[in-house]
């Protein structure tokens, strides 16, 4: 097992998350979920804020710590407007807060945290293009409610495509084990 850490496996604090949860009581102290880049929950902070910064407090090897990180918000073109953090270390926007464990929150960027998507292997990448394409689409295979015919035969495509390409990769493999097997018998 890689001992590197990479972004997926990280607490994460999700800008909107935090915006829908501190809602109408700005100020007031709100206990909000730290989640891993898949969902699972890792803990939990403190955070209370106005419209422009919040304050989030969380613990680092036993030891309380709190940091004022800014919120920015850039317009929608249909009105409204989208939240960021202003990561507090090196000062881009992003809609994630990554917590490491050895310092403060920032971004994935400054905290030089890839994806492990971006460090997988041709099979692994083929798995995990399979497996996107099957949450695509509902349970059995079947178009989701609400999904347009065309999109949900263009998924449908993608996924016999990337199928096809996992079996192609996994031939020689395959083939390997057959091999071995005669040899043993």
């Amino acid at each position: 097992m890689n001992s590197y850490l990479f972004a997926d496996d990280l607490p994460v604090l999700d800008i909107n998350r935090v915006i829908r949860q501190i809602g109408a009581t700005p100020y007031k102290p709100t206990s909000v979920a730290l989640t891993d880049l898949p969902g699972q929950q890792l803990g939990s902070v403190t955070v209370a804020g106005a419209h422009d910064w919040v304050s989030v407090s969380y613990q680092v090897a036993d030891q309380a710590r709190r940091a004022r990180v800014g919120v920015e918000r850039t317009p929608c073109h249909l009105g409204g407007s989208r939240p960021w953090w202003r990561c507090p270390r090196c000062g881009r926007r992003a809609a994630l807060l990554v917590f490491d464990e050895r310092a403060a929150p920032g971004c994935r960027g400054c905290l030089q945290r890839p994806y492990s998507v971006q460090h997988a292997g041709d099979l692994e990448a083929m798995a995990l293009r399979v497996a996107r394409a099957r949450r695509w689409l509902g349970p059995g295979g079947r178009r989701p409610r609400g999904m347009r015919w065309p999109t949900y035969r263009r998924l449908l495509a993608r996924l016999a495509a990337a199928e096809a390409d996992m079996c192609a990769a996994l031939a020689p493999l395959r083939d390997r084990c057959r091999e071995a097997r005669e040899v043993v018998k």
